[in-house]
């Protein structure tokens, strides 16, 4: 699970979709697989993540948007750099 350290809520895929453009969400734990996600290094040592969801889809930044309040949705992963993360120690 992938949980916001804020507000206790786990990532979710919205309405279990396995669709592109679904939109990823908030919600408490509830143990469904739109919950579960696989993270994936890129390359090695290349401090670049793929996060896969539970269908197979990449975390994606919609429409390439780098401002503020872009939406998060799954797509088919392509390698382009809006399904691309960086994880950081907090």
């Amino acid at each position: 699970l992938l949980v916001n350290r804020l507000t206790g809520l786990c990532l979710t895929v919205a309405n279990n979709s396995d669709k592109n453009g679904a939109v990823i969400i908030e919600e408490p734990p509830n143990n469904r697989p739109s919950q579960r996600f696989r993270i994936q290094e890129i390359s090695p040592s290349s401090g670049e993540y793929v996060i896969f969801t539970f269908s197979g889809k990449a975390l994606d930044c919609c429409e390439d948007e780098t401002k503020n309040n872009t939406r998060i949705i799954q797509w088919d992963f392509h390698a382009k750099d809006n399904q691309k993360w960086k994880l950081t120690r907090v």
